[in-house]
């Protein structure tokens, strides 16, 4: 099976600023829930942030081709075929030609 996982990312909520020039959050951040297949970081698992310093990152998860863009920062779940489930936060996203890349 290609994508035996799954994973679950909650998009940041969106702001409103009201008539006191204050920010509100407007609802709770929507999740996107794919199938995927996650890896294990190697033993390098470090990728230039978006200011240029290392981030470091614990796995790698590929999930078929996405239009979707997901920020820096969203939360996430992958939940593993044998059941486990771990909880981390986006480092980097990729849309590639055959697939979509997620560094977590």
């Amino acid at each position: 099976m290609q994508y035996p996982d799954t994973i679950t990312i909650t998009r940041k909520p969106e702001y409103t600023q009201d008539a006191n020039l204050n920010f509100k959050t407007v609802g709770e951040g929507t999740p996107f829930t794919n199938e995927c297949r996650a890896e294990v970081a190697g033993s390098d698992p470090t990728i230039p942030g978006a200011d240029g310093k290392k981030v470091e990152y614990s796995w790698i998860v590929y999930m078929p081709k996405q239009t979707e863009k997901f920020d820096y920062g969203c939360k996430l779940e992958l939940t593993l075929a044998d059941g486990s489930v771990y909880k981390s936060s986006l480092k980097q996203q990729k849309n590639g030609q055959f697939n979509t890349r997620l560094w977590v």
